[in-house]
């Protein structure tokens, strides 16, 4: 869901959780509970920056941490290790009834999903197939979970199956939702109107084949073997940069399947259709078995100890810090220009401090390149086309010493943009 106007706190936490977490059955139900239990508001939730998955013992750990309507907002779910096992299709939020989500907040869910597909489609923007098939999924998901709390013979969702203040709200305003014939009729309707999606789309849906579209490996590594990443921010840095044919590179990254956890690392697949175009993503990496968010430096790519990126070469890890220093720099002028303007209201420099960090942190990456006592990054430290051509075109920018100015640059603004805007704020 794009919106979260009508989100409320759930009032009554799951059960079964002995650490008191409220406890999904599935990732995708975890993700569905943190945008229910959000503030009220009408932001884009950017769980992609702000939402990490830990292991825990026996089970996994959801958690948001971040940002949200002016405030720094923290909720955190736990998932069993069977929850995050390949997701299967069509979308599934879980066997069994929801003890986490009542029947009325999958109501709220329903009506969410299926009216962004209704904008989506009335509106007939290339750019957002993806988008409304994902959606038309979502919603026939959601009432499914409404099915579920039918007892055998009956014609309506008992009074006992909705337990929150959103859900007897949403009771209230549409009694007739939660009949058997409603919730028979809408599957029926969703599943309709997604099959006939890429049929009655008025664009071209190029890629319409089953085959995934991937990037080429790095060096040393076998088609289809996952990549190896660091963090969970590599894992989008890297994604970013290796965008679908089409050149976009946005879909849907909040759900990611977990296909292995092991010592050696955790195997995570994500899986989508490009927004722009309608073709599939299939992306696989593994990371190590540890938090995928670096504590205390959620914008850094790796962990000190960490070596060189195997992922992403020299010239990439220059082109995402300058790309990054852009973006920067924009969100320092606005926040400077609402500060002298009196129009400056706390927290709103938030952005301008992560794009300020993870400029600085990419050209830490560059570095890890230069190996001990030498002044210039070897050619090895370059595997992609376009970053061998700026090597033999701009080898001054790759030596240490340009490299160490660069960084002292970078840390230096984040220092001085912290010295006018403290944390807390």
């Amino acid at each position: 869901m794009e919106s979260a106007g009508s989100r409320r706190a759930y009032d009554r936490p799951g059960q079964g959780d002995v650490d008191e977490r409220p406890l999904a059955r599935t990732l995708a139900e975890a993700y569905a509970y943190l945008e229910l239990t959000m503030p009220p508001g009408e932001e884009w939730i950017d769980f992609r920056r702000y939402s990490d998955l830990d292991r825990e013992g026996d089970r996994y750990v959801l958690r948001f941490d971040g940002p949200y309507e002016g405030e720094h907002v923290v909720r955190e779910v736990a998932v069993p290790l069977d929850g995050l096992s390949q997701r299967s299709a069509p979308l599934s939020y879980g066997d069994g009834v929801s003890r986490l989500i009542d029947a009325g907040q999958w109501l709220v869910i329903e009506m969410a999903y299926a009216a962004q597909a209704q904008l989506g489609q009335t509106r007939a923007h290339p750019l957002d197939y993806g988008v409304v098939a994902r959606a038309w999924e979502s919603a026939r998901a959601a009432v499914d979970e409404i099915a579920k709390y039918l007892p055998p013979g009956a014609d309506e969702v008992p009074d006992h199956a909705v337990w929150t203040d959103q859900g007897r709200q949403a009771r209230a305003t549409w009694p007739a939702a939660f009949t058997r014939v409603r919730v028979a009729a809408s599957r029926e309707e969703y599943l309709r109107l997604g099959t006939e999606l890429p049929h009655v789309w008025p664009h071209p849906i190029p890629g319409a084949d089953p085959a995934p579209v991937r990037a080429e490996p790095p060096p040393g590594l076998h088609p289809g073997e996952p990549l190896p990443a660091r963090t969970y921010a590599e894992v989008h840095a890297y994604l970013d940069l290796h965008p679908c044919e089409c050149g976009s590179d946005q879909f849907d990254r909040a759900a990611f399947d977990i296909l292995e956890a092991r010592d050696t690392g955790v195997v995570i697949r994500f899986v989508g259709v490009c927004e722009r175009c309608g073709r599939p993503r299939n992306v696989t990496f593994r990371v190590p078995d540890r938090p995928g968010l670096v504590p205390g430096s959620r914008d850094r790519f790796s962990y000190a100890e960490d070596g060189p990126s195997r992922l992403l070469d020299a010239g990439e890890w220059l082109g995402i810090a300058e790309g990054y220093g852009s973006v920067a720099d924009v969100a320092v002028t606005v926040a400077d220009a609402a500060l002298d303007s009196d129009r400056f209201q706390p927290g709103e420099h938030g952005a301008a401090v992560e794009y300020l960090t993870s400029a600085a942190w990419a050209v830490d990456e560059v570095l890890k390149f230069v190996p001990p006592g030498a002044d210039q990054l070897p050619p090895e430290a370059f595997w992609t086309a376009e970053s061998r051509s700026r090597y033999q075109a701009e080898p001054a920018e790759f030596s240490r010493e340009r490299l160490a100015e660069r960084r002292a640059l970078r840390w230096r603004l984040v220092d001085e943009f912290l010295e006018r805007y403290p944390v807390g704020s």
